[in-house]
């Protein structure tokens, strides 16, 4: 079962996964969740090693903003 907190982390990263091109998603995705080698993400992709940490860079940032909204979200008052 998840974490309230994982439940709308999930969600909002979801929501902010459409802020950003599908394949920058798909390389933090491989990379930083799936923990997927950096030359297994490059030969799966076809990109080069400076784009899979550009996307973890980029979408990172905005997985982290999720978060912490997702944890100012729950430590709100009813």
């Amino acid at each position: 079962m998840l974490s309230p907190l994982a439940v709308i982390v999930a969600g909002r990263a979801e929501a902010e996964a459409a802020a950003v091109a599908p394949k920058q998603f798909s390389l933090f995705h491989a990379y930083v969740i799936e923990e997927w080698p950096v030359a297994k993400v490059m030969k799966t992709y076809g990109v080069t090693r400076d784009q899979v940490y550009q996307a973890k860079r980029r979408v990172g940032e905005i997985y982290a903003a999720a978060t912490q909204a997702a944890e100012r979200e729950l430590n709100q008052p009813l």
